[in-house]
């Protein structure tokens, strides 16, 4: 099923489309673009995919879907935390429409089908003068059987792979964008923040935490409106905005 650069585009509302057929990054080269509207790039390989705290996000050729939007909204910079959890909420509803299946959400940025991840979400921004100029959402879902290696393999896994369903790229690139772009521009609604709690498959759960790069045993008891996590490590609460969530013990 191949990506139809013509037919998103279609459909999208005042968002250019650019398709590439490999690529270094989607976010790193919009981050760097000189682009003045809102454009949304996608490319059937990422040779250097970026995700969250610089790790490498695989992108075999074909198999998944690679994008990044960049949006010149006007978000109030108290806003920008909201963004990667409504984003995973937009991504988690699509694809939940798409197989009439449940995903979840691990806090902050991961989509989860089955236990195994299928989606990470990078978010950029950059800032001038405490001001938001522009806004990079990138978005890697992995949609098509495909292997992975051992290590790898162990907690991520493709739509197809746990499914059975071959998903049309092009549908759900469309939703997710349509969607997406209809939440940031009501960003300020908790409704998305209420949704991004209830998928959250971490509330109630025992976790490894990373803070500060040591780890800790925690048991995860909220999170908040704010997209923090509340945590019981030690008899104590604690609650984090940047920490990591290195294994989720079932």
């Amino acid at each position: 099923m191949i990506i139809n650069k013509s037919f998103i585009e279609n459909k999208l509302a005042n968002i250019k489309v650019e398709y590439l057929e490999t690529c270094t990054s989607t976010n790193k080269i919009l981050k760097n673009a000189t682009y003045l509207t809102d454009t949304l790039l996608i490319a059937e390989e990422q040779t250097s995919g970026v995700g969250r705290l610089n790790r490498n996000f695989v992108s075999n050729k074909n198999k998944g879907i690679y994008m990044s939007l960049l949006t010149f909204k006007k978000i109030d910079l108290k806003y920008l935390n909201k963004v990667t959890p409504i984003t995973a909420v937009i991504v988690s509803n699509a694809i939940d429409e798409l197989i009439n299946d449940n995903t979840k959400i691990k806090w902050v940025n991961d989509i989860y089908l089955k236990d195994k991840k299928i989606c990470g979400i990078l978010v950029e921004s950059v800032i001038v003068n405490n001001r938001l100029e522009k806004l990079i959402i990138g978005i890697g879902i992995n949609t098509y059987s495909q292997t992975f290696d051992e290590e790898l393999s162990k907690k991520a896994s493709t739509i197809e792979d746990l499914t059975n369903i071959k998903t049309s790229r092009n549908e759900l690139i469309i939703n997710i964008i349509n969607n997406l772009n209809k939440a940031l521009d009501n960003i300020d609604d908790i409704s998305y923040m209420k949704e991004y709690i209830h998928k959250s498959n971490l509330i109630n759960k025992e976790v490894i935490v990373n803070i500060n790069d040591t780890e800790y045993i925690a048991k995860v008891l909220d999170i908040t409106l704010d997209a923090e996590l509340v945590v019981e490590i030690d008899n104590s609460i604690y609650t984090l905005t940047t920490a990591e969530v290195t294994k989720i013990k079932f």
